[in-house]
């Protein structure tokens, strides 16, 4: 996303133009309205019938059924969200409110019932790699093959793959 833009719709261009979303659930994730309007948009464009945009849900140390059904501290950001739709005195920006959480939890929802990664007992850099393989499957990975004619682009492309591989916490998407 480009710096200096307005977040929301370079957020929502980015996903749009994005082939897939790579959503991670975590125990805060629904505290955050920024995250549940990521994973709203994300739905839509999956839904959107000429997008050819896929999801995938990693569930980082959550159940899916929690998730879907928001329940543990799915249940507690949505008890909070609504105490914010009772508090408000405003009959505009409340119905406002309500339609935004029902569009939330509806998109949490279709999330959590797409088969997702579960990261269980393994270790999270175990659990990277085979996210990472998942995607390069997604992604149709053999758009970065290079033919042996080509002369002067197989440094370039060797240094792009050693990046996709680089499983250190420091690398930057």
């Amino acid at each position: 996303m480009d710096r200096g833009k307005l977040l929301k719709p370079e957020l929502e261009k980015a996903i749009v133009e994005s082939a897939i979303s790579l959503i991670v659930f975590s125990e805060s994730y629904a505290s955050s309205d920024w995250c549940l309007d990521e994973v709203l948009m994300s739905i839509k464009e999956y839904e959107t019938s000429s997008s050819k945009h896929e999801v995938v849900p990693v569930f980082y140390k959550v159940d899916p059924s929690d998730v879907r059904n928001q329940r543990g501290s799915f249940k507690k950001a949505f008890d909070a969200y609504d105490d914010e739709i009772n508090a408000e005195t405003n009959l505009e920006k409340k119905k406002e409110l309500l339609e935004k959480v029902g569009a939330w939890k509806d998109s949490l929802r279709k999330a959590a019932t797409l088969t997702g990664m579960v990261l269980t007992d393994e270790y999270e850099a175990e659990f990277i790699i085979d996210i990472v393989r998942v995607i390069r499957k997604k992604l149709d990975y053999k758009a970065l093959y290079i033919e042996e004619k080509l002369v002067g682009m197989k440094d370039d492309v060797n240094k792009i793959e050693s990046w996709l591989l680089d499983p250190s916490p420091n690398t930057v998407c």
